[in-house]
């Protein structure tokens, strides 16, 4: 029993190390919190004190807190104007609604009248064909006409001619005519 009272005395002994290194361990993270609620350390120190701590959270949550009401102000006004902005573009949106509905009207109406403007100008088109078409016909009748004319004018020129020359003609014949009895009669008071 000697060997195996001496490997419980060191295990024991190894035990009592090893709980006295977790009591040391657990002595190191324990905190006095006594101490770390009071600690009145100066403003520089990092590690204060719970209640300034506490005091300094308070300060911040009421400086945002005034922030935050600030903020909510802003907001409304922001959001005030953002609705009278939208009630003036909605008048507005509904003003030109309201404009393009009446030059949708007017456009309607305007094509309407160009469609008619252009069966008016079709026809205006066809009737200037069909006048176009009987001026030039007119205008060959003219032209015929006038060359007719002209060949009747001739015709009347050389009739004329031929009428003073038959009137001149029968003159001189009648003349000679008027000797030949004159000799007749001489001839036969002659006789």
């Amino acid at each position: 029993m000697n060997v195996v009272g001496r490997i419980f005395t060191v295990l024991i002994f190894l035990m009592s190390v090893v709980f006295a290194t977790f009591a040391l361990a657990v002595y190191a993270t324990q905190t006095n919190w006594k101490l770390a609620a009071d600690n009145d350390k100066p403003p520089e120190v990092e590690n204060k004190g719970l209640v300034q701590r506490l005091e300094k959270a308070k300060k911040e949550s009421e400086e945002l807190q005034g922030q935050k009401k600030k903020l909510e102000e802003q907001c409304k006004v922001e959001k005030e104007r953002q609705d009278r902005a939208l009630a003036a573009l909605e008048t507005e949106n509904l003003r030109l609604v309201k404009d393009w509905a009446e030059d949708e009207q007017k456009l309607v109406t305007l094509e309407r009248q160009l469609d008619d403007d252009v069966l008016a100008l079709q026809r205006q088109h066809e009737r200037l064909v069909k006048l176009r078409a009987e001026t030039d016909d007119l205008r060959r009748q003219i032209a015929a006409a006038k060359t007719d004319r002209e060949a009747q004018f001739k015709r009347l020129v050389a009739l004329t001619d031929e009428l003073h020359n038959a009137v001149a003609e029968r003159m001189r014949l009648e003349k000679s005519n008027a000797e030949l009895r004159a000799e007749l009669n001489e001839a036969r008071r002659l006789k």
